[in-house]
C-alpha cells in the first residue's frame, strides 16, 4: 500500500467525523495516512488465525478472549497512529485490531465479513449499530410487499405472473411434505 500507484483513500475521510472501519488493507491505509507505521511482514498470514483480544472496545461488545478469524495479508501495521490503541493480536500480527474510539475510527487486519471469522457478524453489527449509530429500520419482508404493489400498479390490469421468494419457498416446501 506504500508503493507508487497502489490504491489509496482520500485521507480527508478520517476527518469527517463519520465512523470508519478499515478492514485488512483498509486498516493499513488508515494507519499509514494517520501517522502510524506499515511494513512488509516477515511472514504473511493466509487463512485461519486466532485473535487474542487485549482491550475492550465497542467494536468487540459481547465478544471476548481468543477466537478464530480469517487473514490474508503480508504487510502489517507495526505502529498505531497517535490516539489509537491496540485491541488485539495474532501469533504473527501484533496489531490485528486497533481503535481510536474518540474519533470512531477502527481497523482490523482480519476479515469479519467472511463466514470463517467467528463472531464476524457480531463485530460488523457492533460497528454499524453501536459505533456508527445506524438504526435497524429496514425490513426485507416489508420490501417484497411494496415491490409487489409497484408491479401491480405498473402492470395496470395486464396479466402478470409474480411470486415473492417467500411464497415460492412455501410452495416448494408444501410439495415436499
Amino acid at each position: 500500500m506504500y508503493e507508487d500507484g497502489s490504491p489509496q483513500v482520500d485521507p480527508a475521510i478520517f476527518k469527517l467525523g463519520a465512523a470508519v472501519l478499515g478492514i485488512c488493507y483498509g486498516q493499513q491505509l488508515m494507519a499509514w495516512h494517520l501517522g502510524g507505521e506499515v511494513r512488509k511482514g516477515q511472514r504473511g498470514e493466509y487463512g485461519l488465525a486466532w485473535l487474542e483480544l487485549s482491550a475492550a472496545a465497542p467494536l468487540f461488545e459481547g465478544v471476548s478472549g481468543r477466537f478464530s478469524i480469517w487473514m490474508s495479508h503480508r504487510d502489517t501495521v507495526t505502529a498505531v497512529p497517535p490516539g489509537f490503541a491496540v485491541l488485539g493480536q495474532t501469533e504473527t500480527c501484533a496489531i490485528a485490531a486497533m481503535a481510536d474510539p474518540a474519533r470512531r475510527l477502527y481497523g482490523v487486519q482480519f476479515h469479519p465479513e467472511v463466514v470463517h471469522t467467528e463472531h464476524g457478524m457480531e463485530i460488523l453489527s457492533n460497528f454499524l449499530f453501536g459505533v456508527a449509530g445506524c438504526e435497524k429500520d429496514w425490513n426485507p419482508r416489508a420490501q417484497a410487499l411494496r415491490i409487489e404493489q409497484e408491479i401491480r400498479e405498473a402492470a395496470a390490469g395486464r396479466n402478470v405472473f409474480f411470486s415473492s421468494p417467500a411464497a415460492l419457498i412455501r410452495r416448494s416446501l408444501s410439495r415436499c411434505a
